[in-house]
């Protein structure tokens, strides 16, 4: 559940940055922020207030948690392969938008040196 967990994160970062380079990373950031305070990882959903709580189903860390949930502690009756399928499908359909946007920035050959001068 957690490897599929990173490479769907991985995912979603993606298409963000592919794009628009650091800016993608900043929406990321605030993504995620709002993912983990909404997801019931920390504090329970219905806790966090009405919008968390209508949100909260349609994001992929709140499946995430219930997998792990599941897994570890039996959670959930022990179902852990619809969360899992959920975080698959939504690595899959990030990994889909982000062979469509942005386009890939070529250099010329005089720029491409060796990682370390050694």
């Amino acid at each position: 559940m957690l490897a599929i967990a990173s490479l769907t994160f991985v995912c979603i970062i993606y298409p963000l940055t592919r794009p628009s380079g650091n800016a993608g990373v900043a929406i990321e950031m605030l993504f995620m922020t709002f993912q983990v305070s909404a997801s019931g990882g920390f504090l329970p959903v219905e806790l966090s207030g009405s919008l968390s709580a209508h949100i909260s189903p349609w994001l992929p860390m709140t499946w995430v948690v219930m997998g792990v949930k599941a897994c570890m502690f039996l959670a959930f009756e022990g179902d852990w392969l619809t969360p899992m399928l959920i975080t698959l499908s939504w690595g899959l359909a990030s990994a889909s938008v982000a062979s469509y946007v942005g386009r890939w920035r070529f250099g010329p050959l005089r720029r491409m040196r060796p990682i370390l001068d050694v």
